[in-house]
């Protein structure tokens, strides 16, 4: 598994604050696409100095568009363009994944246009929490085939806020429910919350029951990307980083104790 870290919740410069994240035993990072696509040449370059240096795993989460919004569109054919550009020059992006906020059927478009520009480049594509189930993976059939190169990233802090909505709280639904996944889990997005807003805190914060998911995740023979997606509230620059490594750290220890 890679422990990784969304680096656009942090103050600061994204490039230095990688090369921190390394330092601090981190050796993934998830840039943010609608930041990604307005990159400079020369930051580019900086980015996979970065990334060859350290041999940090990189990822970019975007947003899939709203398709009744031709800007919205618009903007996503063209950060498509430059993050497949980036890919066939430098091959270093692992794995790009999306938010899934609108219409499924008239978004679906969307979703191929990608799968299909990444086919055969050794990119994962995933979207985050869709297909959760048998009959949604079935709705994506329009754009995804079993032979394509696609997961699902389930994001922890969110599953805790669904579970809460369907009154399934107990240990053995969140084992359940990560069991139920059509599809492997490419990534994880670690936050925590008391289950009735979506706070991006840190792990242990919250009532999110971490031995039954990772029992969940081993029962799913996960081993992929587990980033961090913490966002600072009032802490200062030590403590937000601080939060980051302790989340981590609590993760990993606990799938290191739990016997599956």
């Amino acid at each position: 598994m890679k422990k990784c870290v969304t680096v656009w919740n942090y103050p600061g410069n994204r490039v230095k604050n990688a090369y921190r994240f390394h330092s601090l035993g981190f050796d993934a990072i998830s840039w943010l696409g609608s930041e990604f696509a307005c990159l400079t040449s020369e930051e580019d370059e900086q980015i996979v100095g970065m990334l060859r240096q350290t041999g940090m795993q990189f990822t970019v989460h975007s947003r899939l568009p709203d398709p009744e919004k031709a800007e919205s569109c618009e903007k996503f054919i063209e950060e498509l363009k430059r993050v497949v550009a980036w890919q066939e020059k430098y091959g270093l992006l692992h794995s790009y994944t999306f938010d899934f906020w609108f219409d499924v059927p008239k978004t679906l478009p969307y979703l191929k246009k990608t799968i299909d520009a990444f086919r055969n480049k050794s990119t994962i594509i995933a979207c985050e929490d869709i297909p959760l189930t048998k009959r949604q993976l079935d709705g994506l059939s329009s754009a995804v085939s079993p032979k394509d190169n696609f997961g699902i990233l389930l994001d922890l802090g969110h599953m805790n806020m669904r579970q809460r909505c369907i009154e399934l709280i107990e240990p053995e639904d969140f084992i359940a429910s990560i069991e139920a996944l059509p599809l492997p889990i490419i990534e994880v997005h670690v936050h925590d919350n008391m289950s009735y807003k979506d706070e991006h805190m840190y792990l242990g914060y919250g009532t999110l029951p971490i031995d039954a998911v990772i029992e969940g995740l081993k029962r799913k023979k996960f081993n992929g990307t587990v980033t961090i997606e913490i966002v600072r509230r009032d802490w200062d620059e030590e403590q937000t980083f601080q939060y980051a490594v302790d989340s981590c750290n609590l993760f990993f220890s606990r799938w290191n104790e739990i016997k599956h």
